[in-house]
């Protein structure tokens, strides 16, 4: 059995058998799967086995660096942030630190800008997640238009300006963004930012039902109701 399905196992086991599982995730880890020292430092963690769970975090941290050593921004990221929510400090640093870096600035990886910009908005620092979030949106990535074009219609480290969130909008549904689909097709059901059209309001919606968002799917059936 591999660390793969030793991971896949001991999942299906936690509810039923949890030291077993705990085993299992035991030699994944000790056969160097990352995926399991994330999952034992979550249950150590939870367990309150506080020495177990710095003992993995450490280990995480070491993987995470390395990956930051051949400039894979985005999964250094993901890992540092998986340490971050079990508040150790030295993943706080790291990202930190990755944030000064130039490399990372100049890398051309949206992922990473992206990545990098919502940890800071994690922090409750809006302005470091803005020039982020810019940085990927402008490297032609929509998920990051559409957190600029919230971040417009908030007013959140920048002027509000709807106008401005509606052209990033447009930008990020024209490449098939789903939450920029429905978050466009709200401002124009409901005259944000542009003239009401209820007709591209519906043709957005359903565009965005269509790409499996929720929320698009509710409001296209209260449209229609409404309308009969």
């Amino acid at each position: 059995m591999n660390s793969d399905e030793m991971i896949k196992l001991a999942g299906e086991m936690l509810n039923e058998n949890y030291d077993a599982a705990l085993d299992l995730y035991r030699q994944a880890a000790a056969a160097g799967n990352v995926a399991a020292m994330i999952e034992l430092m979550r249950h150590y963690a939870a367990d309150e086995f506080h020495e177990g769970a710095e003992k993995m975090a450490e280990r995480i941290i070491k993987v995470a660096d390395s990956y930051r050593a051949e400039n894979n921004f985005a999964k250094a990221i993901e890992l540092y942030e998986e340490v971050a929510a079990q508040d150790y400090e030295i993943a706080f640093q790291r990202l930190e630190e990755l944030a000064q870096e130039k490399s990372l600035a100049e890398s051309g990886d949206a992922l990473a800008l992206f990545k990098i910009g919502d940890y800071f908005s994690r922090q409750k620092n809006d302005a470091e997640a803005f020039k982020w979030h810019m940085k990927a949106a402008e490297l032609g990535a929509p998920y990051a238009m559409s957190e600029i074009a919230t971040m417009y219609m908030q007013g959140a480290s920048v002027e509000q300006n709807d106008s401005e969130g509606v052209k990033w909008l447009k930008r990020a549904a024209k490449l098939k963004n789903p939450a920029a689909m429905s978050m466009l097709a709200r401002m124009y059901e409901l005259r944000i930012g542009v003239e009401q059209d209820i007709s591209k309001a519906l043709k957005w919606y359903i565009d965005a039902a269509n790409a499996g968002e929720t929320h698009a799917r509710e409001r296209l059936n209260t449209l229609f109701n409404e309308r009969r």
